[in-house]
C-alpha cells in the first residue's frame, strides 16, 4: 500500500527495507508551475517604458487680468472639447478588460487543462490592463475642465492656481497623445503578448501561443491608437496664444481671435 516500505533488496539478515520513490510531479502541477514562473515577467512586461519626452514647456505669467481670464477660458474650452473621447476611451476599455478578466476566469475553472492555461494568460493579461488604466496610466482629460472651473468673481490668486493646472492638464494630454507615435510604447505591446505567447508555447501549446501572441498584439495596437489626440494641436495653440496674442481656430469654414486687451476679451468672427 502508499506508504508502506517496499522490500526490494535482500541481504544477509532478510529483506531491507527501502521507501518508496515518490514519483515527479503530473501535468497539471507542471502547467501551474509554468504559468507562477512567468507570472512575474508577464507583470513586468506589462510596465510602459520610458518614452523619451520632449521638455516640458514654461509658460509666460499673464500681462494683464484681461489675458489671464482669456487663457482660463481657453484652457476650459479645449480640455471641456476632449473629455468626451477621454471618458469613451477610459471606461470603454475599463470595460473591456474587466469583462475579459470576469470571462476568463470563470472559463478557466471549467475548461480542460489546455484551455486552461489560454485562460489563466487571457486574464493575467486582462487584470494587467484593468491596473494600467486605473493605477499606472489613468488617462488625462477625462474630467474636462471642471478640476479648473470657478467663478468668475475669484481672486486673482485663485486664477492663477487654476490657470497653472489646466496648463499641467493640457501638458499631460499632450504628452499621451504624443506617446502614441513612440516606437517604445509598441515595442512594449509586442513584448507584453510575446510572453504571453512563450508562456504557452512553453508549456508545448503552439495553437494558442500563436492566437495568444497576434490576437494581442493586435488589441494591444488599438488599445494605443484609440487614444485621444487633439491635445498637442491645443498645446500649440495656446502657445501661440501667448506668443501672439491671439488664437485662431478654424473650422467648418469659421475662422475666430480671441483678442485680451484692456479690461476685456474681444472676440472677433470671420465666416
Amino acid at each position: 500500500m502508499h506508504g508502506q516500505p517496499v522490500y526490494g533488496m535482500m541481504s544477509r539478515g532478510g529483506p531491507l527495507p527501502v521507501e518508496r520513490f515518490r514519483p515527479w510531479p503530473g501535468d497539471r502541477v507542471k502547467r501551474r508551475l509554468v504559468l507562477l514562473l512567468f507570472a512575474g515577467p508577464l507583470a513586468c512586461a506589462s510596465v510602459p517604458f520610458a518614452v523619451p519626452r520632449a521638455p516640458t514647456p514654461a509658460f509666460a505669467a499673464p500681462r494683464t487680468d484681461a489675458e489671464l481670464v482669456a487663457r482660463l477660458h481657453f484652457l476650459e474650452e479645449r480640455l471641456d472639447a476632449g473629455r468626451r473621447h477621454a471618458q469613451i476611451w477610459y471606461y470603454g476599455w475599463l470595460g473591456f478588460n474587466t469583462a475579459c478578466f470576469a470571462y476568463t476566469t470563470t472559463s478557466a475553472a471549467v475548461d480542460s487543462d489546455r484551455s486552461r492555461s489560454f485562460d489563466i494568460v487571457n486574464a493575467t493579461q486582462a487584470a494587467i490592463g484593468v491596473g494600467d488604466i486605473v493605477l499606472l496610466r489613468p488617462m488625462p482629460g477625462r474630467d474636462g475642465a471642471d478640476p479648473i472651473r470657478g467663478p468668475a468673481d475669484a481672486s486673482h490668486a485663485d486664477k492663477v492656481a487654476r490657470l497653472a493646472k489646466g496648463e499641467q492638464m493640457l501638458v499631460a494630454g499632450a504628452q499621451r497623445a504624443d506617446d502614441r507615435s513612440s516606437w517604445t510604447n509598441h515595442l512594449g505591446n509586442l513584448a507584453f503578448n510575446l510572453l504571453g505567447g512563450g508562456i504557452l508555447l512553453a508549456l508545448h501549446e503552439s495553437h494558442y501561443a500563436a492566437v495568444a501572441t497576434l490576437s494581442g498584439t493586435a488589441v494591444g495596437e488599438v488599445y494605443i491608437w484609440s487614444e485621444p489626440s487633439r491635445a498637442p494641436k491645443d498645446l500649440e495653440e495656446y502657445q501661440h496664444f501667448i506668443r501672439d496674442g491671439a488664437v485662431a481656430q478654424s473650422g467648418s469654414g469659421t475662422n475666430w481671435l480671441v483678442l485680451p486687451g484692456g479690461r476685456g476679451i474681444a472676440l472677433r468672427l470671420n465666416f
